[in-house]
């Protein structure tokens, strides 16, 4: 597991360390994520969704999140496996003490928080479909917002197209960093396909993109650590 941090001046008044946490997949060791985050001192706990995995794969998920609301605030958006389930993936979360932006915007003095919902809640999904748009009012919407813009968005592919000039800062997951990384690039992405372009780090200044957190799958990690990443704003 990689810890990666970074150092942002905001311009505005703002001194907050930020976890930001991607792509659990309910994964059954979610209690190492834990520890660390609390040694941190975090004053606040981001995700860009998929914190499930589908409608078998959920308990580990939400006993993280029962976890993590009692070391400091939780906020996370929807991504695309959250609409995997057999019931309303959001409001599980809720129940468990998240704070939960569906297309919606939260605010915390002077850091506006952005939460886009994945494309997948009104498309069918498959290995191989291309991502569906995301709800481009609400876009629109957050772009006009006043403070330091933080965008939670789980697809990075949405960034070239849609995202570029909407927020400060956009968190996003869903890449797992290319499942398999030669010489640093990834090399399949959903979403994006062969050779995607976002799948680990900060691109423009602006796009994070996190490798995720889960350690497990059908399709093992080659090269390609999980990681948990932390975001010092400061003005």
């Amino acid at each position: 597991m990689e810890l990666t941090e970074y150092r942002i001046s905001t311009g505005h008044e703002i001194d907050m360390r930020l976890a930001f946490v991607a792509d659990l997949h309910d994964d059954r060791d979610y209690a190492k994520y834990l520890d660390i985050i609390k040694s941190k001192n975090v004053d606040m706990i981001l995700s860009s969704g998929d914190i499930l995995h589908d409608g078998w794969h959920f308990d580990n998920a939400l006993a993280f999140i029962r976890e993590a609301v009692r070391i400091c605030p939780f906020v996370t958006s929807i991504g695309n496996h959250e609409f995997k389930v057999g019931f309303d993936a959001a409001a599980k979360y809720r129940e468990c003490g998240a704070t939960v932006l569906d297309d919606q915007t939260l605010h915390v003095g002077e850091l506006t928080i952005g939460g886009l919902t994945s494309g997948f809640g009104r498309s069918v999904q498959g290995w191989y479909k291309r991502t569906p748009p995301p709800d481009t009012e609400y876009i629109a919407s957050f772009s006009g917002e006043s403070g330091y813009r933080i965008l939670l968005n789980h697809h990075p592919e949405y960034y070239k197209k849609y995202l570029q000039n909407v927020a400060e800062l956009i968190l996003s997951g869903h890449a797992h960093g290319g499942q398999w990384r030669v010489f640093g690039q990834g090399i399949y992405a959903p979403g994006q396909f062969i050779f995607p372009k976002y799948t680990s780090g900060m691109y423009d200044g602006r796009l994070i993109v996190s490798r995720g957190m889960h350690s497990e799958g059908f399709i093992p990690r080659i090269f390609n650590d999980t990681q948990l990443i932390f975001v010092n704003l400061q003005r």
